[in-house]
């Protein structure tokens, strides 16, 4: 939602709102890796509770975000993401 500051400037607020682009290809790797749809990938979505994801699958989704964004986060690190929110605040910051 948009923010209008007094002098008639105007921003967003949220990490998703802030580079929509980025954060839907975000979602969209995490939905192809946990075989989930785009549009059911959700912020607060946990990423062991909600998908059930295992330890390759962790690894394929660090590699391809790594890959794709130019990062180079160390495993022991992702894994202390828990959420997609965590992770689009991570590869977007």
């Amino acid at each position: 939602m948009p923010l209008e500051l007094n002098f008639g400037t105007s921003f967003t607020t949220g990490v998703c709102d802030l580079d929509t682009e980025k954060a839907q290809k975000i979602r969209a790797i995490i939905a192809e890796v946990v075989g989930f749809d785009p549009k059911e990938i959700q912020d607060e979505d946990r990423f062991i509770m909600d998908y059930s994801i295992a330890y390759a699958e962790r690894k394929a989704l660090l590699e391809r975000l790594n890959a794709d964004f130019s990062k180079d986060l160390e495993f022991s690190a992702f894994c202390q993401l828990e959420t997609v929110g965590s992770v689009l605040g991570t590869y977007l910051g």
